[in-house]
């Protein structure tokens, strides 16, 4: 059996649908299958298991349907195809809907498509995301966390977006890691880890040169983004931006705080019973509310989240997990 799996251009999105795609490895163990994703989230699917291939697009830019669209038409012939991005150029057995209540999760929209494909999914638990990282991605030279009993845990954090508008400022991340890495702090003794994707690292930067030498890891840029989650694996904690790697954090089971802005946190937050966010006292209305405001072009929004009430959030849920546990 063969199948396709359009999981989104995006890495965000492509991050929230693995979940589904676990789910059908689970019905379908022999089924060999192809992955319609962005370049940069390729590498999240090397280590599927029956994994017969990569369809890599480019996010956005024109001519991408016509071209994605011919690369499909010269494959093989699928038994089954699940468009969770819902914008393959094929009449798609299951594909997902362009329009959608802002108020429900990617990741429970995703579980509806799975519920529409056969009823005995109706009733079942939402399928979390779910990564798999490839041998090659924990080696010694792509995942850079140290580890031994004699290292002390470490705190990722990721402080860059895609957005200008959804990125906290420099000064707010080196207020709250002064509170947190305090003394008496929820992180006393840790080291920090900055890590960001490619053509990030100017922002970055400016926060991990800031930081005690003796505490710093150097994450930004470093391998791929497989490698990136292999690494975040490793950390104790992450703290960062709405960005594709706080959904990473969260897909492999790393305690996490998204930090959000201009965002819609009801159907973008990270998923998990290990994940939490906290938003600035506005909503993505009032904050973009103002002529010409556009996404990619639009400042910082995130000033009015106070690093004290993201030190409070973060305590609040590191004393929650250590209670569950």
């Amino acid at each position: 059996m063969k199948i396709l799996f359009n999981a989104g251009t995006r890495l965000t999105d492509t991050v929230l649908s693995t979940g589904v795609l676990a789910r059908l490895r689970e019905e379908y163990p022999q089924a060999g299958f192809t992955v319609v994703c962005g370049a940069a989230a390729a590498p999240l699917f090397y280590g599927l298991p029956g994994l017969e291939g990569t369809i890599e697009i480019p996010e956005g830019g024109k001519g991408t349907a016509f071209r994605l669209r011919r690369t499909i038409r010269r494959q093989s012939p699928w038994d089954l195809i699940v468009d969770i991005a819902g914008d393959l150029p094929v009449r798609a057995a299951h594909k997902g809907r362009k329009r959608h209540d802002p108020d429900t999760h990617k990741v429970e929209r995703a579980a509806r498509i799975m519920n529409a494909m056969d009823a005995k999914n109706e009733g079942k638990a939402v399928p979390a995301p779910q990564l798999w990282i490839s041998e090659k991605d924990w080696g010694p030279g792509s995942a850079r966390v140290p580890k031994g009993p004699d290292e002390l845990p470490v705190l990722a954090l990721a402080p860059m977006t895609g957005e200008m508008a959804k990125i906290w400022p420099p000064g707010c991340y080196l207020d709250l890691i002064a509170d947190v890495f305090r003394p008496k702090g929820v992180f006393a003794g840790w080291k920090i880890a900055v890590i960001c994707a490619p053509g990030e690292e100017y922002g970055a930067n400016q926060i991990y040169e800031m930081l005690p030498p003796e505490r710093r890891i150097d994450l930004m840029n470093k391998g791929n983004i497989a490698q990136a989650a292999a690494s975040i694996a490793q950390c104790g904690y992450f703290i960062g931006s709405e960005s594709g790697l706080v959904h990473c954090a969260s897909a492999v089971g790393t305690p996490c705080m998204a930090l959000f802005g201009p965002g819609r946190p009801a159907q973008d937050r990270p998923w998990g019973a290990c994940a939490a966010y906290v938003s600035t006292p506005e909503t993505i209305e009032e904050l973009t509310d103002y002529k010409d405001y556009d996404p990619e072009w639009a400042p910082c929004l995130m000033g009015t989240l106070n690093p004290i009430d993201v030190r409070q959030a973060i305590e609040s849920h590191w004393r929650g997990l250590n209670i569950a546990a």
